[in-house]
C-alpha cells in the first residue's frame, strides 16, 4: 500500500499549527476548575509531551515508510479494518466536539436568536467540501489561514499591550500540580493533530523530522503567547470569561480600530473550517480503505449526518460541551492512535527493503 506525495513538510506544518492553535484561541480557562492561570505556564511544560506525541509515528515511518493504518493493514485486513473503523470515529467525534464549539461560541458572542442547527450547517457544509477537494486544496488554504492568523493575533496583542500587568500573574510556586497535571490531559485531549500525523506522514515529501520538531516547539510557544497574554490583561478574572482571548480582542483598541473581537472571531471561524475539513478528509480516507471503494457517497453522507448531530447535541448548552466526559474519550483515543499502536508497529514491523525505502524516501 503505497501513498501519492500530495504535500510538503511546510504545508504539513502550517496545517498542523492552524488546526491545534485554532483550540488554544477559545480556551476557557476554568476548563480545568484552577483560578491561579497556570496555563501560560504549562503550554511551555507542554513540548516535550507534544514531542513525544509525534515520536512513534515518526520512528514507524522512518523504519517501515508506512503510517499506522497502512501497518496495519500489513499486519492483517482484520487488524487493518479495526484500526480504520476506530480511527474514522475518533475523528468524526473531534470534528463533532469541534462543531460544538464553533455553535456555542457564535450563538453566546453574535446574540444572533437563530435555530441551533444554523450555525453547525454553516460550518460542515463547506467543510465537506473542502474534504472532498482533497488534501492539497486543503494545506494551501491552510497557510494562507495561517498567515492571516499570525497577523490578527499579533495585531490583537499589540492592541492591548499597554493593558499588560505583571502583577496579574501568579508565580509559579503557587501553582497547583494536580491542576497542572489536568490541564497537560486536557492538552493532550486536544491534539487530534498528533493522530492526523501518523496518517499525513506517507502523504508528505520532504524533512518530516523538521515538522515534527517545528510543530512541537511553535505550537508550545503559541499557546504561551496567547495565554500569558491573556493572563497578563484579566488575571484571575479570566476564569470567569467563556473565551478569554475574545473578550481580550473585544478590550482592544489599535489607533482608529476598535473591539477587535470581530478579527478574532473571523481568524478562528477560518482555522476551525480547516480543522474540520481536515479530520472529514481523514475519516473519508480511513472508512476507504474498509469499504474498498464501495457506496462512499452514501457512507459520507451518513458519517457527516452523524457528526453534524453529535456536534449539535453537545452544544445544547455550555456547562454539557465543557464535560469531561468528551475531553477523556479524546484524550483515552489520542494516547491509543497517536503513541500505543504507532510504538507496537514500529517495535513489531520489519525494516522496509532498499527498494521501497528509495520509492519511500523525503
Amino acid at each position: 500500500m503505497t501513498s501519492k506525495k500530495e504535500i510538503g513538510a511546510g504545508q504539513l506544518l502550517g496545517l498542523m499549527l492552524l488546526s491545534r492553535l485554532s483550540v488554544a484561541l477559545t480556551f476557557p480557562f476554568d476548563f480545568a476548575g484552577s483560578l491561579n492561570n497556570q496555563e501560560w505556564l504549562v503550554s511551555l511544560l507542554f513540548f516535550p509531551f507534544l514531542l513525544l506525541l509525534l515520536l512513534p509515528s515518526y520512528f514507524l515511518y522512518k523504519k517501515t515508510g508506512l503510517s499506522t493504518l497502512q501497518s496495519a493493514y500489513k499486519t492483517s485486513p482484520i487488524i487493518g479494518g479495526g484500526t480504520a473503523v476506530l480511527l474514522c470515529f475518533f475523528f468524526l467525534l473531534s470534528t463533532a466536539v469541534n462543531l460544538s464549539r464553533f455553535n456555542i461560541f457564535m450563538t453566546s458572542t453574535t446574540g444572533a436568536d437563530q435555530s441551533p442547527l444554523f450555525f453547525p450547517l454553516l460550518l460542515i457544509i463547506p467543510a465537506f467540501y473542502a474534504a472532498y477537494k482533497g488534501l492539497e486544496a486543503i494545506s494551501r488554504t491552510a497557510l494562507i489561514a495561517l498567515v492571516i492568523g499570525f497577523i490578527s493575533v499579533a495585531v490583537i496583542i499589540l492592541a492591548v499591550f499597554s493593558k499588560f500587568d505583571l502583577l496579574n500573574i501568579v508565580s509559579p510556586r503557587f501553582y497547583d500540580k494536580k491542576g497542572i497535571a489536568e490541564l497537560l490531559g486536557v492538552y493532550i485531549s486536544n491534539t487530534s493533530e498528533a493522530v492526523a500525523f501518523s496518517l499525513l506522514l506517507p502523504k508528505v515529501r520532504g524533512n518530516v523530522r523538521g515538522t515534527m520538531i517545528g510543530f512541537s516547539a511553535l505550537c508550545s510557544m503559541g499557546m504561551f503567547i496567547i495565554f500569558f497574554s491573556v493572563s497578563a490583561v484579566f488575571g484571575e478574572l479570566t476564569a470567569f470569561e467563556n473565551f478569554p482571548f475574545y473578550a481580550l480582542a473585544d478590550i482592544a483598541e489599535l489607533g482608529e480600530l476598535k473591539r477587535l473581537s470581530a478579527l478574532h472571531a473571523s481568524t478562528w471561524i477560518l482555522g476551525l473550517f480547516i480543522k474540520c475539513a481536515l479530520f472529514l478528509y481523514l475519516a473519508y480516507d480511513c472508512f476507504k480503505q474498509v469499504t474498498k471503494g464501495k457506496s462512499l457517497s452514501l457512507i459520507a453522507a451518513a458519517g457527516g449526518t452523524l457528526t453534524f448531530i453529535t456536534g449539535t447535541l453537545i452544544s445544547r448548552n455550555y456547562s454539557s460541551s465543557k464535560t469531561r466526559v468528551y475531553s477523556e474519550i479524546l484524550f483515552c483515543l489520542v494516547l491509543l492512535l497517536a503513541v500505543v499502536i504507532p510504538a507496537a508497529f514500529a517495535f513489531l514491523m520489519p525494516k522496509r527493503n532498499k527498494i521501497s525505502g528509495k520509492d519511500e524516501k523525503n
